[in-house]
């Protein structure tokens, strides 16, 4: 896969070691804080905390897009289709690209701080957990058949497929040693929450906050058209894809910061260093506050389909 790094606004080309050095916040240009794929615009754009583009990364028809360690992972569909396979590629500040390796069906990506990789991939029926190396080799893999989400916090691992069976297990720990749940529905989106438990957001519109062996903590009502959540240990926000409002919960499940959603569509959402959440419709990116109000935004995308960790 060829991969083409450019400049934008003030930028002129640069060689991409140089360039990438914005991940780390080397270099002379603006630190690269976010960086999101735009699917229909065949790119990777990094931006700096104003929402400013600095680089592009030129990719056919990428899906995925996360920090691990001192680089990224980028996830690709060339063929345009997730049934023709995927293509993922580590970037980093120092060796530049690594050497792409083609997997099954893309269904998931979450970055490691050692600079791997865990993912799902392959048809549902027969889909794969598989844990990458920083160089791209396969150390683990696992069938979780339907798996469709993903989330991963110091070393521990949140897998759930579509009828609602939830998997909980260390990278190194044996699966016979995992916890596992039936908690029923098709699930939205995951996330780690607070004491070594998880967030579980199902297609009714349930917010669940899980402990560590998977019991329900508590549950909240967060709208029907609940459509994706981002969460850390001690908040979580739920994003509707239609015009309701974007809800915030702290860990002992009092409301927070609401947003009424201007737009429809939206496609991800990543917590703010600040306790706010980052939201991707598709031609847009909103910032928002930890009381929900709307700090910035900014247009000019094709289609956005993933955010990765804030940075550097």
């Amino acid at each position: 896969m060829g991969l083409a790094l450019l400049g934008l606004g003030h930028h002129s080309p640069t060689p991409i070691t140089h360039a990438l050095s914005s991940i780390l916040g080397r270099g002379r240009d603006e630190p690269v804080h976010w960086w999101v794929a735009d699917r229909a615009g065949g790119r990777i754009v990094g931006l700096d905390g104003e929402l400013f583009a600095q680089w592009v990364v030129a990719v056919p028809c990428p899906v995925g897009v996360a920090r691990a360690g001192d680089g990224l992972w980028i996830v690709s569909v060339p063929g345009g289709g997730r049934h023709e396979g995927s293509v993922w590629t580590r970037l980093d500040a120092w060796s530049g690209l690594g050497v792409p390796i083609r997997l099954g069906e893309y269904a998931g990506l979450v970055g490691l701080s050692g600079g791997g990789a865990l993912g799902l991939v392959g048809p549902a029926p027969t889909r794969e957990w598989i844990h990458l190396a920083r160089g791209g080799e396969a150390l683990r893999r696992e069938t979780f058949p339907g798996a469709t989400c993903l989330a991963q916090v110091g070393g521990q691992v949140l897998v759930a497929n579509l009828v609602g069976e939830v998997w909980s297990f260390g990278l190194d720990q044996d699966m016979s040693d995992a916890y596992h749940a039936q908690l029923g529905g098709t699930p939205r989106g995951v996330a780690p929450g607070p004491n070594g438990g998880w967030w579980w957001l199902d297609s009714s519109g349930e917010l669940q906050l899980l402990k560590a062996n998977l019991s329900v903590r508590w549950r909240r009502w967060a709208g029907d058209r609940a459509a994706c959540l981002a969460g850390d240990e001690e908040r979580v926000w739920v994003v509707p894809d239609d015009r309701s409002d974007a809800m915030c919960w702290d860990a002992s499940g009092r409301r927070g910061g609401t947003f009424t959603m201007p737009l429809m569509g939206t496609k991800a959402a990543c917590l703010t260093e600040c306790g706010g959440v980052m939201i991707a419709l598709p031609g847009a990116l909103l910032e928002l506050g930890p009381g929900g109000n709307l700090l910035r935004a900014q247009a000019g995308f094709d289609h956005l389909v993933s955010i990765s960790e804030p940075g550097p």
